[in-house]
């Protein structure tokens, strides 16, 4: 995933934010590359992040590094009192209902540079069935959007929408299961 936001355009000085960050699988890369205090998480599980501070050699790079972490819900940054130059969020809106779609877009807007870029996967499905959908987050077990709407809504909080197939392409070659449409999102065209 760094590989995919730096051929966006990321450099070290750059400010990143990532949404589900886990026991940090992306972030530490991600978090090895920026300059220090550039790398904000949010993740709800809060014992995920706790797990990856007691091995001694991520201990040591998160202590140099100084990321940031947010344990919330509902995607929030705005604690914060700066902004990002590129959220990325992976396989957690593959989880998601229709209203947490919005709410994350409302807030990833709100935590966006003007110029800044979202990346971030989710199921899309040209046919939608019922029990594909859900009115509250599913985990275990997964949720799809209908293309259309889900791109709508995208649309209503960012100008500029692209489906990234040959990231999803990509990414499954190192994880056949990983079946998610990315998605990369601006407020620039």
């Amino acid at each position: 995933q760094l590989y995919f936001l730096q051929e966006l355009g990321l450099k070290p000085y750059h400010r990143v934010l990532e949404i589900g960050c886990g026991a940090l699988v992306a972030g530490l890369p991600i978090i090895t590359y920026l300059n220090s205090n550039n790398y904000t998480g949010i993740e709800p599980n809060k014992w995920l992040v706790d797990e990856t501070y007691e091995v001694p050699e991520n201990k040591i790079i998160l202590d140099n590094k100084s990321p940031v972490f947010l344990c919330n819900l509902n995607f929030d940054a705005s604690a914060l009192t700066r902004k990002h130059d590129f959220i990325l969020s992976h396989s957690v809106m593959s989880h998601a209902s229709i209203q947490q779609l919005a709410t994350f877009l409302k807030n990833t807007n709100n935590a966006l540079e003007s110029n800044g870029s979202l990346l971030f996967s989710l199921n899309l499905v040209d046919k939608l069935e019922d029990e594909e959908m859900s009115d509250e987050w599913l985990y275990p077990g997964s949720t799809c959007f209908h293309k259309d709407l889900a791109l709508n809504l995208i649309k209503s909080y960012y100008k500029n929408v692209e489906i990234k197939e040959d990231f999803t392409k990509r990414i499954m070659n190192v994880h056949s299961t990983s079946i998610h449409s990315w998605v990369l999102a601006k407020q620039w065209t």
